[in-house]
This record gives C-alpha cells, structure tokens and sequence, in this order.
C-alpha cells in the first residue's frame, strides 16, 4: 500500500481502433514532444474499473505535465489532448510487473489474491504506469495499481 498524490495531466483517449498500433502508448509521447512539452513524470494508462485488461473497450493515455503545459497543450491540440486531474488516494494498493505488459495478468491475480486477503475493495479505475518502457517490450517495468479501502 501507498499513498499517491493527486496529479496535473493531460490524456488522450484511445478507442479499440487506435490499439492496433504497434505502441499505442507512444500516441501521447509523440504529440508531447511535436509541442515541445516532456512529461514531469511517468506516463499513465488509465482502464475503467471493471473493464477487462485483455478486452479493453477504451483507454486514457495519461501525461504528466505542469498546469501552464497543460492549458498550452489543450489548446494547441485541437482536442486531440483533455485536461486531465487524477485525485490523491490515501490507500493505493501497488504491484510491479517486469516483462512485456501485454503479460500482466498473473501481477494483476496476485494484486487481487493480496486485496481480497487483507480485505480491501477497489475504489475507483486502475492505472498502469509505464515506469520503462521501450525495445524490447519483453523488458518493460510497468506498475499497476488500484485505489483501495478497507472493508468494514
């Protein structure tokens, strides 16, 4: 478990279509960059609560940036990039899958065997955070986390 503080970003909503790129993820780094903008931290996929990892129906692609980036870059993109404020969570429940991230199911079943153990619930979506990502994807470093709280 960790606290996590809220955060300033901008995302940029992928559909099934847009999956069928290579590096989906790369879609928001890419605009960054031909704005001149770099993220303030790592880039963020967030999935709705009960969406399946395998099946996803939509995802945000979330950056970091500071809020004058922020507004430049909702501008400047023509509605291709949404301001985006992700909360503070006092309980983060957090785990860290090394390996491609297509391949996460089994971090994902332990996170769930831990919360179900030690009686928490899931409050809000899940975010995967690319912390390395890159060629070849087989050694990507991606930590998932779900906002928890104690059952009563």
């Amino acid at each position: 478990l960790k606290t996590v503080k809220s955060i300033t970003a901008v995302s940029m909503h992928l559909t099934p279509t847009d999956f069928a790129q290579a590096h989906w993820i790369d879609a928001i780094g890419t605009t960054l960059k031909h704005y001149g903008v770099k993220p303030i931290d790592h880039l963020l996929v967030l999935h709705t609560e009960n969406e399946d990892e395998r099946t996803p129906s939509s995802v945000e692609l979330v950056a970091p940036v500071d809020w004058r980036d922020a507004n430049a870059l909702i501008t400047r993109s023509e509605g291709r990039l949404t301001r985006c404020e992700l909360p503070a969570f006092p309980r983060m429940a957090s785990t860290l899958h090394h390996g491609h991230p297509s391949l996460a199911l089994s971090a994902y079943q332990a996170l769930g065997t831990w919360m179900e153990n030690n009686a928490y619930t899931i409050v809000g979506p899940r975010r995967k955070i690319c912390l390395r990502l890159g060629a070849p994807l087989d050694d990507a470093l991606t930590e998932i986390q779900f906002p928890v709280e104690k059952v009563a």
